[in-house]
């Protein structure tokens, strides 16, 4: 059945149940989610993802531990229809909660609870994690040198 509830992760960690961190989920619905503090209620982008469409996704988040709060910005792509320019889905989003120390979860999936219960229901072809914040221009930089690659490999 359909349900408004997250079900995907494409990345997470998790230290206990209130500090939980998910970088980045994917809603029943397709759209984008980001939530670091369990008890607090999910961001949603204006990006939805939509079956069986290939998207290039960059987040990046940047905590302050002395406000416990993270910033977010998220781009998106859509490779499918051939979108060469980096969507700005999330821009400066200050949310609740700091990055949860834990084993990094990618690709899972989770009930209603938070358990994890299946694996996720796609398929993710790289992620890339950098310990420094990447801005705008170099993200759509690496889109560019993506979508360069792909069309001379296509040749």
């Amino acid at each position: 059945p359909r349900q408004k509830d997250p079900i995907g992760a494409i990345l997470a960690t998790r230290a206990d149940a209130r500090r939980a961190s998910f970088f980045l989920a994917v809603g029943a619905e397709g759209q984008l989610l980001h939530l670091l503090d369990a008890e607090q209620p999910w961001h949603e982008t204006e990006g939805v993802l939509i079956p069986g469409e290939w998207y290039y996704l960059a987040s990046t988040f940047q905590a302050n531990p002395q406000k416990q709060t993270t910033l977010i910005n998220t781009y998106l792509a859509n490779l499918t229809r051939d979108e060469n320019t980096l969507q700005w889905v999330v821009r400066n989003k200050e949310l609740q909660g700091i990055p949860a120390t834990g084993r990094l979860g990618i690709g899972k999936a989770f009930d209603q609870d938070g358990a994890h219960v299946y694996p996720w229901p796609g398929l993710l072809d790289e992620i890339a994690i950098y310990q420094t914040i990447l801005d705008r221009q170099t993200l759509q930089q690496h889109l560019d040198i993506l979508l360069g690659n792909r069309n001379i490999l296509a040749e």
